[in-house]
């Protein structure tokens, strides 16, 4: 791997909304970094998820197929196995990444090569479908503790613990080869998610994006 400029996959498990997945795919074609692979997996849509990735022409988007429905985790597990990254990111479809967002995050891989992942706090834009589509947005819990940079992995966790910051896994980015020693995507009933990040938390150094 390019420890100045790595690979990053960009994973989007769908499923059914077409419109949604429109705007996160070209959230992720329109990011700063260049180096990226858009990887969608497609869990069985019956509605034009397909047809609408199929118009768009970008070669950095490839598109995984699934005869059959195998459920949200085996889905995201899907990505983390297909990934061609040296770092993979996992987004819901229903997710707007910042254009900056693997920028930042590269920035610390290039002062720390090979760490295992950088963590960065994120905004939630809430809409309100029930009232004109109000939109607002709900800022990002920031650290009072620890700014952008690298820390001992455990200080980043103790803040997340603690609600000192925002943070998940879609706004993070892991290394692949991580992800995949630890069995791919976690298949913990309630906190897959966290399950899927946090252990790489324990691997040492980790970046933070404050």
């Amino acid at each position: 791997s390019n420890a100045q400029s790595p690979l990053i996959t960009i994973g989007i498990p769908t499923y059914n909304r077409a419109a949604l997945v429109r705007n996160c795919v070209a959230s992720a074609l329109a990011q700063s970094y260049q180096n990226i692979e858009v990887l969608v997996s497609d869990n069985a849509s019956t509605d034009d998820t397909l047809a609408t990735l199929k118009s768009i022409n970008d070669k950095r988007l490839r598109v995984l197929t699934s005869p059959e429905n195998v459920g949200a985790t085996n889905n995201f597990s899907k990505c983390i196995r297909e990934a061609k990254g040296d770092y993979l990111t996992l987004v819901s479809d229903d997710d707007i990444l910042d254009p900056t967002f693997l920028e930042k995050c590269v920035r610390l891989v290039q002062m720390q090569p090979d760490i295992p992942i950088v963590v960065g706090a994120y905004d939630v834009l809430v809409t309100d479908e029930f009232y004109k589509n109000e939109r607002r947005i709900i800022p990002a819990v920031l650290s009072k503790k620890l700014s952008t940079g690298i820390w001992d992995g455990t200080e980043i966790l103790e803040e997340y613990l603690r609600g000192r910051i925002s943070a998940q896994l879609l706004s993070s980015i892991v290394r692949t080869d991580i992800l995949r020693r630890n069995d791919g995507y976690s298949k913990h009933p309630c906190a897959s998610d966290v399950a899927t990040w946090i252990p790489a938390l324990l691997e040492g150094r980790a970046g933070f994006v404050n």
